[in-house]
């Protein structure tokens, strides 16, 4: 009896803490810049936990596995939202971009997990800010983005500051920083 009181009697800290709902009522209402930051910062904070999340089961899980168990619960997460709109937002003109897309996303996760599971996690997190790097050549490439003196001298910095992280001296990449170099313009094209 005495615990069944402990469980139901609210602890004043409690009582204080707004719950997640009324935390999203609130962002609803709040200025476009400030919700885009709020959702920004929520979806770092859920990449990270996902890489940590596959660097630990990397020890006993193959990464394909772990990609196979993340892609699950992916959707199950997005069954409700297609039921409840009967698949419109899947509706396309352009089946086949469509599908690369899907391609390009599926080997860039396959590549993602395999590098989280074999360098360390700072490490990756490291190389993963090599991103924009990627966007800005290819930008360049298929956009045909004008680069200047200034942006050229910057992606010159930040490919010597990868190179940095991925192996610090003259040696070349190791092959495993490779898979994460690699699978950074397919995150790109992926996204665009």
């Amino acid at each position: 009896m005495g615990h069944r009181r402990l469980w139901t009697r609210a602890s004043p800290v409690c009582a204080e803490v707004p719950s997640v709902k009324a935390k999203f009522q609130a962002l609803r209402g709040a200025p476009g810049a400030v919700r885009g930051i709020a959702l920004m910062a929520a979806a770092m904070i859920a990449f990270a936990a996902m890489n940590g999340c596959v660097r630990f089961l990397s020890n006993e899980l193959h990464p394909f596995q772990i990609a196979g168990i993340r892609s699950a619960f992916g959707l199950l997460i997005f069954v409700p939202i297609l039921a409840r709109r009967r698949l419109a937002p899947l509706r396309t003109q352009r089946i086949g971009l469509l599908a690369m897309r899907g391609f390009c996303h599926v080997v860039t996760m396959l590549l993602h997990f395999m590098a989280l599971s074999l360098i360390p996690l700072a490490t990756f997190a490291s190389l993963n800010f090599s991103i924009p790097l990627f966007t800005t050549i290819l930008a360049f490439v298929f956009l045909g983005e004008a680069i200047r003196l200034r942006r050229l001298v910057a992606l010159g910095v930040g490919f010597a500051g990868a190179l940095v992280v991925v192996r610090p001296g003259i040696v070349g990449l190791a092959d495993i920083s490779q898979i994460t170099l690699k699978s950074k313009p397919i995150v790109v094209k992926s996204r665009h």
